[in-house]
């Protein structure tokens, strides 16, 4: 069998990018797009899901530095994002805005509000922005924001709505079915990392048909109780990827208050026992399962270990090992 692969994408939109879209006519008013259900039962809970999440959209404007040819290019892109806390905070991806140099967004009313960077972790793809308040009339405020659900809720089948700005244009909204609560990319490919970071490491994506495109990147997926579930990352295929809920809300938490996401660092690095001079420290092991510890990186935590120890984890498959 030959297997074919799939390559992600990002759903972030470089303004470099042509991309082709059908005509729209200028003298029409952009309108949100409402999903249509087959029952009227079914369309209220569509209807209000959107009614509670909608407002909270932003689209996100990102112009960023790159050198080239021995100086910095200004290059600018779009993406999407949601309001979380009513002082302003906005998540989105960092592979949207974590390397802006300038970053303004437009609400769902079309006001246009410039944005800062408060904190952005590239192993997960998330980024939080803080609008400025002071731009915002009086009457606007407090702003509307949208919450987390329980991503352990959700199960396969179930409707979902991914919201954002396609192509940079007005906000819309498409409906999709769950296809998958732990979706990885065939192969490992390198096409997710960011920063040298492999989102993969940490990251399962639910894997959902409701279409999404580039400049989606950063929107919410949003269950039917009108809470988000997820954060639209990718592409792949014809699935879409978003980043479940708990993750966002752990990480959009860190960024909020420390400006960074702080993790533990265990130097555990896990491999398949491949060679002989490997496969001797295992002993009586039906699964060939050892620990092993080597020099860590340099400049790592514990760095300060000066050799490599070899230890054989005490279980396998149940069968007590001995150290050595």
């Amino acid at each position: 069998m030959k297997y074919h692969s799939l390559k992600p994408f990002f759903a972030s939109l470089a303004l470099s990018t042509v991309v082709i879209t059908p005509p729209v006519f200028a003298q029409q008013p952009a309108e949100k797009i409402i999903p249509r259900a087959n029952s009227s039962a079914d369309q209220d809970k569509i209807d209000s899901a959107i009614a509670k999440v909608y407002p909270a959209l932003v689209r996100i404007h990102v112009v960023g530095e790159k050198p080239k040819d021995g100086r910095m290019q200004k290059r600018g892109g779009t993406g999407s994002g949601t309001i979380i806390h009513p002082d302003g905070y906005v998540l989105t991806n960092h592979h949207v805005a974590g390397k802006g140099t300038r970053i303004w967004v437009r609400l769902s009313n079309k006001l246009k509000v410039d944005a800062t960077l408060v904190g952005t972790d590239p192993q997960t793809d998330l980024c939080i922005l803080k609008l400025n308040l002071d731009q915002i009339p009086a009457e606007m405020k407090p702003l509307p924001v949208a919450t987390f659900g329980d991503f352990k809720t959700l199960n396969v089948g179930d409707s979902v709505l991914a919201m954002g700005s396609p192509a940079g244009v007005s906000q819309s909204v498409t409906l999709g079915v769950v296809a998958n609560l732990e979706m990885i990319i065939p192969g490992n490919s390198g096409g997710t990392r960011q920063a040298g970071e492999s989102v993969g490491d940490l990251v399962r994506w639910i894997g959902h048909d409701a279409i999404i495109y580039f400049g989606n990147s950063g929107g919410p997926l949003v269950n039917l109780k009108g809470e988000i579930i997820g954060i639209n990352e990718i592409g792949l295929g014809s699935l879409g990827g978003a980043i479940p809920a708990d993750i966002a809300k752990y990480v959009s938490n860190e960024l909020i208050k420390n400006g960074t996401v702080r993790r533990s660092w265990t130097g555990i690095y896990p491999s398949i026992i491949k060679s002989n001079s490997e496969r001797k420290w295992v002993r009586k092991s039906p699964s060939n399962t050892c620990v092993m510890a080597r020099k860590p990186p340099p400049h790592s935590p514990p760095s300060s270990v000066q050799k490599p120890s070899v230890k054989t984890s005490r279980y396998a498959n149940g069968a007590s090992l001995p150290e050595t």
